[in-house]
């Protein structure tokens, strides 16, 4: 067992991107645009490597550690 980041279920994010220039692993978020232009981070728990880092710096407390 170890733990992942994810986004909150009453997601807030804004697609800062705080959390991606923030990962040491520097692929396990990434940023998604909707058609309609709104941007959001998807956390790719398979290589998330639990440090916290993006939960700890996020401006909008979007992200959360859970245990995978």
């Amino acid at each position: 067992m170890y733990y992942a980041a994810r986004l909150k279920q009453e997601n807030d994010c804004n697609g800062c991107r705080i959390c991606i220039t923030s990962c040491p692993e520097g692929n396990a978020i990434r940023l998604l645009v909707g058609p309609d232009g709104e941007k959001k981070v998807e956390v790719l728990a398979r290589r998330c490597k639990g440090c916290e880092l993006c939960v700890e710096l996020c401006p909008r407390d979007s992200l959360e550690s859970v245990l995978r």
